[in-house]
């Protein structure tokens, strides 16, 4: 048992350092397990500080991160990068217990400081605004909108023109946004001169502007995006309307010139003349009622000039068109004056002007129409009988109306005079009529008017015998009649009055012709006045007359000595081609003897009237 006492004295020897090293090392891994949790509990303050910062830049493009807290996160990192700290407190073994428990102790101290700093930015803003950031992207958002803005102010405009055909108007919605755009785009130049200029004692009143103006804009670009896809709506007070106009025969090539400088650059006033009867009215009737289904003019104008027309007149005649009243007792000069601004020329859709039937020059500044050049793309176009009229109104381009070819001549004939000369057997022409019919139609001489009326005197006429007394009575007019030397259509037209079938026929005839040149006579009234005038024998009830009245009315169409038509406001309406209405006039001279002032605007009876002899109408 020798050993047992040197045995208790190391065990009192070693124990003793044993616990205490056993204390150390207890409170040594207490140390180590709480700085393990409290570098967890940093790293996810740092995650949730990290996700709320990003939040809060997303939230405003222009904001910046506050320099304390990107320091703050800069310590932690580098913090939790020193992953050695505990490796080295580890490395210093036995001896070392106490030392390694004191700086873990410290390692854990700053651990928490830097933890409690990040207290305050859990709650706090982490971001700031950048003014120059800000400004920097409010001029981005600006650019951009005024981008979108003005390719949205472009494709509106481009499709607005291709639907602002004639007859057809802007909406109001698009007018009211355009006129918006436009009045804002006009500002912007003011912005974009300070956004160049810009300091930074000024970056603030700067962003205020812009943030307004985004603002704006952005209304403008919701505003411009439910527009219709139709721009346009009817126009309630159209400039004109489609004229009634017969079918074309042989006229394409003429009607293809005068398109033609129409639609170019070079021409801004066009002469179309041609002798009475040969087509130029219903070629240019066509070439109207065609462009107003094109977007080429703003204002389509037609007036018929005719040989009584004078500058008052005139006049009164264009601001009817317009749909506007010109003063009846202010002179020909102020008159001007105002009718020139109603048809002053939009450089976008410029205006064209058809005077119908010219007899002869004036003076295109007296009645106030505005200049005429390439430059502002308004146009003039004039029919007349007189090549030199249309010289002397300074035409630059003048287009001769010819005569139709004897196979075009044919074809309207056949066209106008029905289907009773048709074999029944089919193959055409009865023989017995082919040979006198052309002979007719020669005797035309290619004049449309005069292939028309002809044909309708002979409609419903089958009888070989009765062709040819037609055919020689047709000659007769033509060596007989004294009508205008270069007017042969005058002659032929004679014939068809003839043969209308009774004096009461003609004389309903001749009291169409007291009316103005190219006047829309209502049916209603022109019947009353015939009965007025005891041209209808009478018969009860009043109803009977009003009847007979429609039966002559309806034969005069038939032999195309009066044409048709309907008006919107007087109901269906007859109307006289002006060289019929001449030759009327002419018949009148003799007997029934007519004198004719219609149109005239006359104040009082007239010296010729009130020292004429056997006058039986005056009108």
């Amino acid at each position: 048992m020798d050993w047992v006492a040197p045995s208790i004295e190391i065990v009192k020897l070693v124990g003793g350092r044993f616990v205490r090293y056993l204390k150390y090392q207890i409170k040594y891994n207490a140390l180590l397990q709480k700085f393990e949790q409290n570098k967890q509990d940093l790293r996810s303050r740092k995650d949730d500080i990290e996700s709320k910062r990003e939040t809060q830049l997303q939230s405003a493009p222009y904001n910046v991160v506050r320099a304390e807290v990107e320091d703050w996160l800069k310590e932690v990192e580098e913090f939790i990068r020193r992953q050695d700290v505990v490796d080295e407190v580890n490395s210093w073994g036995y001896l070392s217990c106490c030392c390694r428990a004191v700086i873990l102790e410290e390692r854990t101290q700053e651990l928490k400081e830097i933890y409690d700093r990040g207290d305050n930015y859990t709650r706090d803003c982490l971001v700031i605004e950048d003014h120059s950031k800000k400004l920097k992207h409010y001029v981005q958002n600006f650019n951009e909108l005024k981008k979108n803005l003005q390719c949205n102010q472009a494709d509106i405009g481009s499709k607005l023109n291709s639907q602002l055909v004639h007859g057809k108007i802007e909406m109001e919605q698009v007018k009211h946004w355009r006129r918006k755009v436009e009045e804002m785009l006009k500002g912007v130049k003011d912005i974009e001169d300070q956004i160049g200029g810009s300091s930074s004692h000024s970056c603030d009143s700067l962003v205020m502007l812009l943030g307004e103006k985004i603002r704006e804009m952005e209304r403008m670009c919701e505003e411009g995006s439910p527009l219709p896809d139709c721009l346009v709506i009817d126009d309630p007070s159209a400039l004109a309307v489609e004229l009634p106009v017969s079918k074309l025969q042989g006229s394409e090539a003429v009607i293809e010139e005068i398109s033609a400088c129409l639609r170019g650059e070079e021409v801004a006033k066009l002469g179309v003349w041609g002798m009475g009867g040969i087509g130029k009215t219903t070629i240019m009737k066509h070439i109207h009622n065609e462009l107003q289904k094109q977007p080429k003019f703003k204002k389509i104008i037609w007036v018929t000039v005719s040989k009584d027309s004078n500058i008052y007149n005139l006049q009164e005649q264009i601001a009817d068109c317009l749909k506007e009243q010109l003063p009846k007792d202010q002179n020909i000069a102020m008159r001007a004056g105002q009718l020139f601004q109603m048809l002053k020329e939009d450089k976008h859709k410029p205006s064209l002007l058809i005077l119908d039937d010219v007899w002869e020059s004036f003076d295109l500044n007296e009645v106030g129409i505005p200049k005429l050049d390439v430059i502002n793309g308004c146009k003039l176009v004039l029919t007349t009988r007189s090549q030199e009229v249309a010289r002397s109104m300074g035409c630059s381009s003048i287009i001769k109306v010819e005569t139709l070819s004897r196979k075009e001549a044919l074809e309207l004939f056949l066209n106008k005079v029905g289907d009773t000369i048709l074999s029944d057997h089919g193959g055409g022409i009865k023989k017995d009529l082919e040979s006198t019919l052309k002979e007719i139609v020669d005797e035309c001489d290619g004049l449309p008017l005069a292939l028309i009326t002809v044909a309708g005197s002979l409609k419903g006429i089958s009888e070989s015998q009765l062709w040819r007394v037609a055919l020689n009575q047709l000659r007769d007019c033509k060596r007989n009649v004294a009508g205008k030397d270069d007017d042969d259509a005058f002659r032929i037209l004679k014939f068809s009055y003839d043969r209308l079938r009774n004096q009461q026929m003609r004389y309903c005839f001749l009291y169409c012709a007291l009316y103005p040149e190219d006047y829309k006579i209502p049916q209603e009234k022109i019947i009353e006045s015939w009965i007025d005038e005891g041209f209808i024998d009478e018969m009860e009830p009043r109803q009977s007359m009003k009847d007979e009245g429609y039966g002559i009315l309806q034969k005069l169409e038939d032999n195309s000595l009066l044409e048709l038509i309907k008006d919107d406001f007087r109901g269906p309406c007859v109307r006289m081609h002006d060289l019929i209405r001449d030759m009327a006039l002419d018949i009148t001279r003799m007997s029934p003897q007519f004198l004719v002032e219609a149109g005239k605007a006359l104040k009082e009876l007239p010296e010729k009237v009130k020292c004429a002899e056997g006058v039986e109408r005056f009108h």
